[in-house]
């Protein structure tokens, strides 16, 4: 199975519940994996993984903050949706709180669950090809140099090459040498186009952050998975 394929990754402490929940998945081509502890699923999947997760919330450490949180630590962004037999509404809470993509209490309808799964995995899809594309741009910044990266947030906010040399305390030409190898080395022909791509893949925020925002891009690749 290739790591593209969408698969459902089912975290349930009791092993007959799988079967019919992997027929039910199948009907509509989505691959499922079977986990009965938390750890034993996140250590199965693998970067780049398009999918979601189906929790049962009475398996240990699936429900709620403790989840989530581990999930982070591994910069894992499957979206989880919770299926429970407990019509307590502390439950659910606790589900939404941490970021379900959905929660439902069993008994829950065959299609509605499908709906909801093909929901989530769009999802993921989405953001994978996201942070592909985001970190892809990363890329087209990484060659500039220190200087660059300080006249490159100002350029953006549409600062006049005599505004950005004023702030910078260096000549208008020095700054028009700095556009200009900005714009050969992003692949842009303008100051339009570059602020475009930057609000592409929400890069614009980080941009225009006066005094730590050469930190944070030069830091963003981490995200690529």
């Amino acid at each position: 199975m290739a790591l593209a394929d969408p698969t459902v990754f089912v975290i349930d402490a009791n092993p007959s519940a799988m079967a019919p929940l992997a027929e039910l998945l199948a009907s509509v081509s989505l691959n499922a994996m079977h986990f009965t502890t938390v750890s034993q699923c996140l250590r199965s999947i693998h970067p780049g993984t398009c999918g979601c997760l189906l929790a049962d919330t009475a398996t240990p450490e699936a429900l709620g903050l403790v989840l989530s949180g581990r999930m982070a630590r591994i910069d894992l962004r499957l979206p989880v949706i919770y299926l429970s037999d407990d019509d307590d509404v502390s439950t659910a809470a606790a589900a939404m709180k941490a970021g379900a993509a959905d929660y439902f209490r069993r008994p829950v309808a065959d299609q509605q669950l499908l709906d909801a799964v093909q929901r989530a995995v769009l999802a993921s899809r989405r953001d994978i090809d996201y942070r592909a594309q985001r970190s892809a741009v990363w890329q087209r910044f990484s060659g500039l140099t220190p200087r660059e990266w300080d006249v490159l947030p100002l350029v953006v906010r549409g600062c006049s090459s005599r505004e950005i040399g004023q702030r910078l305390e260096v000549s208008e030409k020095t700054v028009e040498v700095h556009r200009r190898r900005i714009f050969v080395k992003i692949g842009v022909a303008s100051a339009a186009e570059l602020v475009r791509l930057a609000i592409a893949v929400d890069l614009l925020a980080d941009l225009e952050n006066s005094r730590n925002s050469r930190f944070r891009i030069r830091s963003a690749p981490v995200i690529a998975r």
